[in-house]
């Protein structure tokens, strides 16, 4: 595994959640990886949290729990949100924080608690893993130089909705799987042992140009492209600050200015 450096004395910092790729010369991802939204949160930027949001959170709260108990059941040597760091640029520092990693096996486990219809669909009905979670724990892989990694969801949306308190969630005994995610002799992403559309380089390459956008402190030129929600931007929350960039070519502090403006007055409003 690549040194440790001290976060604190970098002046950016990119978020080992907030992986992607870069493909054809443009971003393709999520939200959590958007360029954009990126570049906000290093200003301290970010939507208002929802009730469902915050539901979200307990949920994966529980859930980590849930699974750390159980590994000491078993005896099994493990360390939570183990913290990596490795700088990318002269001012800016990748910063992770692994859910889970096995180091008698050189092995980290990223961690999802299910509580929405569409991804019990794809993941415990198609048996797909969600290509954003695989290339967040890849990208946690390529740090820690290591070939292997675990994807393992939890499926709470039963429990959710039966359940109003965190009682019957601890007693609730949902449902799980998990995919193996391993990287090849030539740098492809497989899920178990299937080829994915990503790789190695791709998100090597997202993680340079990130750190190129934070140094400069540039808008990043183009939108994402999202091939899941090909219009997710529409229902973006900082859309309109998107779109005063875009239309009146603004710089970073008219673009940041905006996105503040918005934030403010959402929370005005709530």
């Amino acid at each position: 595994m690549k040194e440790n450096v001290d976060a604190n004395l970098y002046k950016y910092a990119l978020r080992g959640g907030n992986a992607g790729t870069i493909q054809n010369r443009q971003s393709v991802g999520t939200s959590s990886s958007c360029p954009r939204m990126i570049l906000l949160r290093d200003h301290k930027i970010q939507e208002p949290i929802g009730e469902r949001a915050k539901i979200t959170f307990a949920l994966g709260h529980i859930n980590e729990t849930l699974f750390a108990d159980k590994l000491k059941e078993k005896g099994i040597a493990f360390e939570q949100e183990k913290f990596v760091t490795e700088e990318l640029a002269p001012n800016t520092v990748h910063k992770m924080a692994i859910d889970f990693y096995l180091p008698s096996d050189n092995i980290p486990f990223e961690l999802k608690a299910c509580s929405s219809t569409n991804t019990y669909e794809k993941v415990f009905v198609q048996k797909h893993a969600k290509i954003e979670n695989v290339i967040q724990l890849a990208n946690y892989m390529i740090t820690l130089e290591c070939d292997e990694g675990k994807l393992r969801y939890t499926n709470y949306l039963y429990h959710k909705q039966m359940g109003k308190g965190k009682d019957v969630l601890w007693k609730a005994a949902p449902d799980h799987i998990v995919f193996d995610v391993s990287i090849d002799s030539v740098g492809e992403i497989l899920v178990n042992e299937v080829a994915t559309e990503v790789n190695v380089d791709m998100i090597l390459e997202f993680r340079y140009q990130m750190a190129q956008m934070l140094e400069k402190q540039q808008v990043y030129f183009a939108r994402q492209i999202n091939p899941d929600f090909a219009i997710h931007c529409n229902y973006c929350y900082f859309k309109e600050a998107c779109s005063g960039f875009e239309e009146n070519c603004w710089g970073v502090e008219e673009f940041v200015g905006c996105a503040k403006k918005l934030v403010d007055r959402g929370l005005e409003i709530s």
